[in-house]
């Protein structure tokens, strides 16, 4: 159970696509000392339970190493996807910086986000075209922010084949305009 913590504990800290602080995740600094503070403090937490005779101690260990478990696998498993949607995304940073979105357009940041999901912010930096933009219908919005989708390839193709959606946000200086999902050529 302490190896899987630490494990947990690893990942949070080395996967670049979860926003790892000491405030958020504090546990993930030594995550078996850890550990044993969390089993501790749920022990003392629930033990005026133990005393309405609903739980005994033994109970009361098996729920905290059951919620450890299950906590353990599921940030393991999604450590795995995240890695893989970091490597998609780190490939389209470098594919933005050679092929700007649209002309004048520019890519801000591409971010992974919540397992497969990739985000491309894209600034607008024109007022004109912003302008223009903000008097679309929605769909019409929707449209012209697929133009700064990747076009299509072998790389972006392996990407949408495993699953990963990659989504466009358009923003002008100081607001979001809209946000649309790539479609899967």
């Amino acid at each position: 159970m302490l190896k899987m913590y630490k494990e947990a504990g690893e990942c949070i800290k080395n996967t670049p696509q979860i926003k790892y602080t000491q405030k958020s995740a504090p546990w993930a600094d030594n995550g078996a000392d850890n550990a044993l503070k969390i089993f501790d403090v749920v022990r003392i937490a629930l033990k005026p339970w133990r005393k309405t005779g609903l739980f005994s101690e033994r109970s009361v260990k098996m729920m905290i190493a059951g919620g450890g478990a299950l906590f353990c696998a599921v940030t393991l498993s999604a450590c795995g996807e995240n890695s893989h949607a970091g490597k998609v995304a780190q490939w389209l940073k470098g594919y933005y910086a050679e092929n700007p979105p649209n002309g004048n357009w520019v890519a801000r940041e591409v971010r992974a986000e919540s397992g497969k999901k990739i985000i491309v912010d894209v600034l607008i930096p024109s007022q004109q075209q912003v302008d223009q933009i903000k008097k679309l219908s929605r769909m019409e919005q929707f449209t012209v922010a697929k133009l700064a989708c990747p076009k299509n390839g072998v790389e972006i193709q392996k990407a949408y084949r495993e699953g990963i959606t990659v989504w466009i946000q358009l923003n002008a200086k100081s607001e979001a305009l809209t946000r649309s999902i790539c479609p899967h050529r």
